[in-house]
């Protein structure tokens, strides 16, 4: 990832996890979540969050997993 890289220690960055990952099962949201989170562990500001919110029809179990891995890596 060249460019984090490029603004390290000069920005904050914003991660984007795709809301359509909410959908998918418990395994795939912490898999997914992780990857992001795993990528950006040397990054000081990171912000983790969502690439385009919550959409209605998300289950609110399935984003308590996506916080639950963010809290607890």
């Amino acid at each position: 990832m060249k460019q984090k890289n490029k603004l390290h220690d000069k920005f904050a960055i914003q991660g984007n996890l795709d809301p359509k990952v909410l959908t998918l099962t418990e395994k795939e949201i912490t898999k997914e979540t992780e990857m992001i989170l795993d990528t950006m562990v040397d990054y000081p500001g990171f912000i983790f969050n969502l690439g385009h919110g919550i959409t209605p029809n998300i289950h609110p179990d399935k984003i308590q997993v996506m916080i639950d891995t963010i809290r607890n890596p």
